[in-house]
Parts: C-alpha cells; sequence; structure tokens
C-alpha cells in the first residue's frame, strides 16, 4: 500500500508502478504490413554519384532504403523497428553458409555517433541479399563501378 496526499490509499500492482515511472511516451512497436507499405512508398529521391564518400552515403540512407558500392562491396543500411533489415541480410547470408560481420559506422572520427550499418557482400551473395531486400519492399541503390 502506498500513501498518496496523506490520505487516502492506493495499492499499486507491480505492473502499475512500472508503467507509472516509465517514460511518458508509446512504445515503439511494429507497423501492420499495409502502413509499412504506405510508409515505404513516400521516398524521397537520391542520387549517389560514382565517388561519394561514406559519410554522402550514410546522409542519404533511410529506413526503407539501402546502397551497396560496388568498389568497396559493401552494403550500406539503417535498421528499425519498421524493417529488419539486418535479420533479413543475416538469414540470407546464413542460408547461403557465409560469415555476417556487420560493422557500424559513425559520424564522427571519435566514433562517438553511430549513423548506419554495413556489411560486406561477396559476389555470390551480393545479388541475393538485393532480392531479398527489394522482396520486403526496400530501395536498393546502387553505385555503378
Amino acid at each position: 500500500m502506498k500513501q498518496v496526499s496523506g490520505a487516502c490509499q492506493v495499492r499499486y500492482t507491480e505492473d502499475q508502478y512500472a508503467l507509472q515511472r516509465s517514460p511518458p511516451f508509446m512504445p515503439v512497436t511494429r507497423l501492420s504490413d499495409e502502413n509499412r507499405r504506405a510508409f515505404l512508398s513516400h521516398r524521397r529521391q537520391v542520387s549517389i554519384s560514382n565517388n561519394s564518400g561514406e559519410i554522402q552515403i550514410v546522409y542519404n540512407l533511410d529506413m526503407g532504403r539501402v546502397h551497396y558500392s560496388p568498389q568497396t562491396q559493401y552494403l550500406y543500411f539503417c535498421n528499425s523497428v519498421v524493417v529488419d533489415i539486418r535479420c533479413i541480410i543475416e538469414s540470407v547470408l546464413t542460408g547461403l553458409e557465409q560469415t555476417c560481420e556487420i560493422e557500424c559506422v559513425y559520424l564522427d572520427t571519435n566514433q562517438c555517433l553511430p549513423a548506419a550499418s554495413r556489411v560486406r557482400l561477396t559476389q555470390e551473395s551480393r545479388n541475393p541479399v538485393c532480392v531479398a531486400l527489394r522482396m520486403q519492399g526496400i530501395q536498393v541503390t546502387t553505385g555503378t563501378p
């Protein structure tokens, strides 16, 4: 029992007390398929030039877009609760019996501001990963070598 305002007593269950102490915002959950399609259909047009640096590539990413750089063989992406891009990539690479080493890309040289992730794809894994992402509604942009 917890005394409130010196007069009345209120009994809280553990869940109610935890809810009362939680931050005042709604928890982020997965979107329905219909809402996800609507979210992913509104995209800005992006053109990444052949000599774009990593920071420019990361700046132009969003939750519905990944970028593959043939020069470095890296696939750059931002993971989200809308579409779990990381899980898609890991599933495809596991199915191809290849290792999946996902690295974090930072905006600063001190590695304090994480911005995106990247994974190096082999020639054999590039097409299956890109097709799997496209099948989930993810736009795949590619710099031409």
